[in-house]
């Protein structure tokens, strides 16, 4: 029997990047005739993750720079707008935290709204695009599965909604201490 001795296996890889050594190995083994690897793929594959990372990156620090700027011009001009009643606040004793609250409450908020539209539209979008991704390259997703959205969520939404409310309240503070040494010199 000439196919006594002929097997045939599929191996996957959890990480690509670790195909082309497993390949050279595979091909080192004695009785091996042939190994098919899918080296191309691999290579665009890893390049396309590679750029989107860096695009991701890039993305959220750009969003993360306007959301400061945002909430602390909102701040500023909450701050500019009530500097009367500030300085009245301060001179019949009302401390720091006291007239600092709202507008740490309302950087908060701010934050949380600033995630929250994000989510609303990446939530709508998620299915639509993994099922144009999987319509236009069916033969190159056949043995991937796209984790679901709940998953996903499961992990963005604690992680977005505290470095919205983080950003927000921490803009807030820079920004009131420096209207609230202006105030004070007045």
């Amino acid at each position: 029997n000439p196919l006594q001795d002929s097997m045939s296996y599929t191996v996957y890889f959890d990480d690509v990047s670790s195909q082309p050594k497993a390949v050279e190995r595979f091909k080192e083994i004695d009785g091996v005739r042939k190994v098919n690897d899918s080296n191309d793929v691999v290579t665009t594959l890893t390049k396309v993750n590679t750029a989107l990372s860096i695009g991701t990156f890039i993305i959220v620090g750009l969003l993360l720079a306007i959301a400061a700027f945002l909430i602390s011009t909102t701040v500023t001009m909450g701050v500019t707008v009530r500097k009367r009643e500030i300085s009245i606040m301060h001179l019949i004793g009302a401390t720091d935290l006291f007239i600092r609250g709202p507008y740490l409450v309302e950087g908060a908020l701010i934050g949380l709204l600033g995630v929250c539209l994000p989510l609303s539209i990446l939530y709508a979008v998620y299915y639509k695009v993994v099922a144009l991704v999987v319509g236009k390259f069916s033969g190159m997703f056949m043995t991937m599965n796209f984790v679901e959205i709940g998953e996903v969520f499961k992990v963005i939404v604690p992680i977005s909604l505290a470095i919205g409310v983080g950003i927000g309240i921490l803009v807030s503070s820079i920004t009131l201490s420096k209207q609230l040494k202006k105030i004070r010199s007045l």
